[in-house]
């Protein structure tokens, strides 16, 4: 009777899950009878429900050992052993009792639970399936079978799952979850964000909906609805570094670089090997065209994990934005050693090759690219660029419409076929696909520099004009069209307006010798010849050897008749 009592005692603490105290019933009931199979048997129960899932083991298989065949405690073996991973042996267990009862509706959930995790996802479908043959309205089992469709990319048919546990409980909100990201798993992305906020309209503080709702809204473009996302969970769990990586990766796409460094950062602080953290705050670093800044970041990614192909090809790229080529090339070289067939290492490759005026070695590297992916628009603009660094303008033109017919609004392309065809002066077809690459560009920079040299060479000097114009409503300072625009404006026979122009360029390179050259030249042609002189003396006090601005200084004194001077200036030029 003592024994029964204590043993009653022991299972009602273990239903109130007071494991301890059960615990020590069933010890004392062991000193006196240690085989005793059902004591044994909840002595186990009770040490899985600590989580000391080793003993659990121990007292099942003692329990076993004097009732083979109790499917309870051969179900919670196996249950252990899936709670240590170890699922090849939990599902020998499972397999022991549906092997005495073929429908026994939990341990086919457990063993399908158990396939799951060993991906083995087609045959826990198949588990899941038998126990929806004997009760279709299982919502756990739905459930699991539609997060293991997913797992099999069969998004559609998990959403149906989710669906049926939601007929049967509205209110779930992980099912309602794990639809949005089926959904956007289909890039079904508006719906998705519908299933993310049914979730959180039941949970508002649900993270992984608010997370997952922050990456679709993402990928809709509409960064600043993911980082209210993003920043509610942050009130939650300030140190989530995930979400923190999430927000700063938003920021990136909002070219917000300093705020993602700052998010970046804090990841740093909290985990000062985050390799996400390092990586993408050398992107920011890049990006903001810090490019020392950047390569800092991207050695200590690869301090850590030295054979990263992705970073070290953002390591070169950064090293061929401040020329250092040969140095890009190695780490180019590097990341080709660990995966020779990386596409991004082979073209980055070619551009820094290019950049060495390497451009046969160039072509190799594009053409190995294109021998993998024959449709990668980049390469094959970038393949026309090269042989047009060669001369070869026919082939680059062929190059390029081939990348234009792989992406029709590849304005890279456009503008590099306007330069090759007014490099064979087809100035009216160099002038149609500028202008094709500005209706999809409106403000893009190069584009309109190269139409403004194009329609200067074709001699539309007002038209060339009106492009350095727009390029310098961008960026005032921008030397390149100041210089260009002034001498337009000259040929426009507009000198006041050229020297205004080369004064502004002169402020920003004191001593150009060309660009003093031209503002002697305009002088000179408002008939002010002193000042023109001026100019050309001081072009030949730090360039002696520049024989326009003696030739033309003659010319200029000859108009002074200052004939004697102009005499020893002739004399000079020619010693």
């Amino acid at each position: 009777m003592f024994t029964q009592d204590l043993y009653n005692k022991g299972v009602a603490l273990a239903n109130l899950h007071n494991f301890v105290e059960a615990l020590a019933c069933f010890n004392e009931i062991l000193r006196f009878n240690p085989d005793d199979a059902d004591v044994l048997y909840n002595k186990g129960v009770a040490l899985a429900a600590l989580h000391e899932y080793e003993e659990a083991i121990f007292y099942y298989g003692q329990s076993l050992k004097i009732n083979p065949y109790n499917a309870d405690a051969l179900n919670n073996l196996g249950v252990a052993f899936a709670s240590l991973k170890k699922f090849d042996e939990a599902i020998l267990y499972f397999d022991k009792v549906l092997a005495i009862n073929p429908n026994h509706e939990l341990v086919l959930i457990n063993k399908g639970g158990a396939l799951a995790k060993l991906k083995k996802y087609d045959e826990a479908i198949l588990y899941f399936d038998k126990v929806l043959r004997i009760n279709p309205d299982n919502a756990d089992v739905l459930y699991n079978k539609g997060a293991t469709l997913a797992s099999l990319g069969r998004f559609t048919e998990a959403i149906a799952c989710y669906d049926q546990v939601l007929r049967l409980n509205p209110h779930n909100a992980e099912a309602l979850n794990n639809k949005g990201v089926a959904y956007a798993s289909l890039k079904r992305y508006e719906d998705a964000i519908v299933s993310f906020d049914k979730a959180l309209s039941i949970h508002p503080d649900y993270k992984h909906a608010l997370h997952n709702k922050g990456h679709a809204c993402a990928k809709l473009k509409k960064y600043r609805e993911a980082i209210t996302c993003y920043d509610q969970i942050l009130a939650i769990s300030p140190d989530s570094t995930d979400v923190l990586n999430s927000k700063g990766v938003a920021l990136d796409d909002l070219k917000k670089y300093p705020e993602a460094i700052a998010c970046y950062d804090q990841i740093l602080t909290i985990s000062p090997q985050n390799t996400d953290a390092l990586n993408n705050k050398g992107v920011a670093y890049a990006a903001l065209e810090k490019y020392e800044e950047a390569i800092l970041c991207y050695n200590q990614f690869l301090r850590i994990n030295p054979k990263n192909v992705l970073v070290l090809v953002n390591k070169g790229r950064a090293l061929a934005r401040l020329k250092r080529n040969d140095e890009a090339i190695a780490c180019f070289d590097e990341a080709l050693l660990i995966s020779p067939y990386y596409a991004d290492a082979l073209y980055n490759k070619g551009i820094a090759l290019s950049g060495l005026e390497k451009y046969e070695e160039a072509l190799l590297c594009f053409d190995k690219v294109l021998g993998i992916n024959p449709d990668n628009a980049d390469a094959l603009n970038d393949k026309g660029v090269t042989l047009a660094n060669l001369s070869r303008h026919d082939e680059a033109v062929f190059w390029y419409h081939k990348a234009l017919r792989i992406n029709p609004d590849n304005t890279d392309a456009m503008n590099n076929l306007g330069v090759a065809y007014a490099a064979k002066k087809r100035f009216d077809e160099a002038i149609i696909w500028f202008d094709r690459a500005l209706a999809i560009t409106p403000k893009h920079e190069l584009v309109l520099m190269n139409k403004g040299g194009a329609l200067a060479d074709w001699e539309r000097y007002t038209e060339s004009v009106a492009c350095f114009d727009e390029v310098l409503s961008m960026h005032p300072d921008n030397a390149e069209a100041l210089y260009n625009k002034g001498v337009n404006l000259a040929n426009l026979s507009r000198y006041d307006e050229a020297i205004l122009c080369f004064d502004h360029f002169l402020k920003l390179h004191p001593g150009n010798a060309d660009a003093l050259n031209n503002k002697g030249v305009a002088y000179a042609a408002l008939k002010k010849y002193e000042e023109a002189i001026l100019y050309f003396d001081e072009t030949l006090k730090t360039h002696p050897e520049n024989e326009f601005a003696r030739f033309i200084k003659g010319i200029t004194l000859a108009a002074l008749k200052m004939f004697d001077e102009v005499t020893a200036s002739f004399d000079v030029t020619k010693g």
